[in-house]
């Protein structure tokens, strides 16, 4: 209990109907509720319909299938935020090996996520610059292999993308050995 309780996770466990039989004290806090306010009680009781409806549905899977569940959920908070969370659900089981309900935990990833998305956004925008732009470009490793060409290089040294994915397309094959890398 002191390792769950150290953790800087929520950490909760539910029986086989979906009643919270335990929950560590950073969830209490998330709810903004004691223990013994927790115990005996359903999603139903704290999140909206179709949220709780979720984890009811994902509760009935990771026990009928006896998953381990990993997921990122997002959620929109009534003022507007965006809220990301990575959750972990497991079937808990009894000494007999019987599954007896869930075991779930969940930490914020809000952060990483966002980072994730401007990430991508600048990637895209990269590539749209990269494969419009009308001077050839290319990227290379150090021994001379073509990584990446955009489609004026490769109109200018006609080869095409299918000689770009095989992974053949060499700088010295495309230049004259005088302009080739030292």
């Amino acid at each position: 209990r002191s390792l769950i309780e150290s953790l800087p996770i929520n950490v909760f466990r539910k029986d086989a109907q979906g009643h919270f039989v335990f929950a560590n004290q950073r969830f209490c806090d998330e709810l903004h509720k004691r223990l013994d306010e927790l115990v005996g009680r359903t999603d139903f009781a704290f999140f909206p319909p179709e949220m709780a409806e979720k984890y009811r549905r994902d509760d009935q899977r990771v026990m009928r299938e006896r998953l381990v569940v990993e997921d990122i959920e997002a959620h929109r908070l009534p003022d507007g935020q965006r809220l990301h969370v990575q959750v972990m659900k497991a079937p808990a089981t009894d000494a007999e090996g019987h599954v007896v309900g869930t075991q779930s935990m969940f930490w914020y990833v809000t952060s990483r996520v966002e980072a994730e998305e401007a990430l991508q956004r600048s990637n895209s925008r990269f590539r749209k610059l990269f494969d419009a732009n009308i001077i050839g470009i290319i990227l290379a490793d150090l021994s001379g292999r073509v990584l990446e060409a955009n489609d004026a290089f490769l109109a200018l040294v006609d080869y095409s993308r299918e000689d770009l994915a095989s992974g053949t397309l060499r700088w010295d094959n495309i230049t004259p050995p005088e302009h080739a890398p030292a």
